[in-house]
């Protein structure tokens, strides 16, 4: 037993890993990432759809709103000017350009949900009672129910 040695003095000391590094990020971060760019443009672009469509609805609601009261016949035939741009944008000149009287207040209401908002509710002086002498017209309650029609809810 000449030389003995230690054998516990021949191992090598535990080497500890490095610190971890921030860079590159594990595979489960890069999905995260991928993911959360996905979603963010989609509704990018869900956003930027739905304000495109409701531009024609705010465009003829603020020019309603900037209607003036001058004599019954002037403002109706404003208002109607205004509507018949407005369904035209809509449903398309070759559906509405052509119609007037009836037909136009039949055409508004098959727009509605009621049916029968423009021949009996308030959109009736926009028919061929807006040409007589004296229209009874009620602005704010015609300016209420176009606003309330434009966002479908008439």
């Amino acid at each position: 037993m000449e030389n003995q040695t230690d054998p516990l003095s021949q191992l090598i000391d535990i080497q500890l890993p490095g610190a971890p590094s921030l860079w590159p990020p594990a595979p489960g971060w890069w999905i995260i990432v991928i993911l959360s760019l996905i979603c963010a443009f989609m509704l990018t672009r869900w956003m930027l759809k739905r304000r495109r469509k409701q531009l024609p609805v705010r465009e003829f609601i603020s020019r309603l709103n900037a209607v003036t009261m001058t004599t019954d016949t002037q403002t109706l035939e404003t208002v109607s000017q205004l509507l018949r741009q407005y369904a035209i944008h809509q449903y398309g000149r070759e559906k509405v350009a052509l119609l007037h009287g009836t037909a136009w207040l039949a055409f508004l209401d098959s727009s509605t949900i009621s049916q029968d908002g423009f021949s009996r509710g308030a959109g009736r002086v926009l028919g061929d009672n807006m040409y007589q002498p004296s229209p009874k017209l009620d602005l704010d309650e015609l300016k209420n129910f176009l606003i309330r029609w434009t966002r479908g809810k008439v």
